[in-house]
């Protein structure tokens, strides 16, 4: 159920591709985006302590809070054109997003075959990892602040002590004596992450998002070649801003494909087969002709 509800959608879209889209397209997929996923939100909203669950509904709660405002600036954008930089590193955000949720959907496809208990307990270990990844940032520069004198040992410390009680899921054993935690999961890497799409005999035909996201990659850079690339035709601009927002239409499909298995319930059911159903109709009908 849980891999041939996605692949039966995208492989129909993502093989057959043709044309470009008009920006209020896009608009009309983003509008759908945040009104469906607010409903979700507001049926799953509270506190979460299981790592799938934490992960699809701040997964959920990104894509919503990104399409308000990217329903925003393109509502803007006839008149002011130039709101594509602005729209570009949001979808950059949201893009990767949709890369890692590609991967986690992943992790169904590998284990496909496997018992039920056991594809959740891979997917709640790949949903730990995904979340996890920020602390090792966040150590690495109190550790950093701590060597330049910015803080005091204490202050560390106690922020150290402080961060693995509220999360002490996500960290090796540790002795609450102000030392520096070690993260339990290895580091993700975004290669490994696009290689996955890229290497997939059914995730290849999505390996279009990985370029897309390398491309609004160089719109949160100051460099030459961001000069240059938000200065492209308009149209070949227009088309690419409606054609990864459609990804975002499979982002939210393959999060409601897992939330239905974690949240029992009538509701949860419709609102899968509901922007599957969308996706169907508004994106890959249109551009098959199917």
């Amino acid at each position: 159920m849980w891999l041939s509800i996605v692949k039966k959608t995208w492989n129909k879209y993502f093989l057959n591709r043709k044309a470009i889209l008009m920006i209020d397209k896009g608009l009309g997929h983003i509008a759908t985006i945040k009104q469906h996923s607010y409903k979700t939100l507001d049926a799953v909203r509270g506190t979460k302590e299981n790592p799938l669950e934490i992960f699809l509904l701040l997964m959920l709660d990104r894509l919503h809070n990104n399409s308000k405002a990217l329903e925003l600036l393109l509502n803007d954008y006839i008149k002011h054109p130039t709101h594509d930089f602005s729209i570009g590193i949001l979808l950059r955000s949201a893009l990767l997003d949709t890369i890692i949720s590609i991967n986690l959907f992943h992790v169904i496809e590998e284990n496909n075959g496997k018992a039920e208990n056991e594809i959740r307990e891979q997917l709640d270990a790949n949903a730990e990892q995904y979340l996890s990844d920020g602390f090792r940032h966040i150590i690495g520069n109190v550790d950093g602040d701590l060597g330049k004198g910015f803080i005091s040992g204490d202050e560390a410390k106690d922020f150290y002590n402080g961060l693995v009680a509220k999360y002490p899921n996500f960290f090796e054993e540790y002795q609450y004596d102000g030392s520096k935690p070690k993260v339990r999961h290895g580091k993700v890497q975004q290669g490994t992450l696009n290689e996955t799409i890229k290497s997939s005999p059914t995730l290849k035909n999505l390996s279009g998002i990985v370029n897309t996201y390398e491309f609004y990659s160089k719109y949160d850079h100051f460099t030459l070649i961001h000069y240059e690339m938000i200065r492209q035709d308009r149209k070949i601009r227009e088309a690419r801003i409606t054609a990864s927002i459609e990804h975002l239409v499979f982002h939210s499909m393959i999060l409601h494909t897992l939330i239905r298995e974690v949240y029992p319930g009538d509701f949860f059911i419709e609102q899968s087969n509901w922007i599957a159903g969308y996706a169907e109709q508004k994106i890959i009908s249109e551009r098959t002709g199917k």
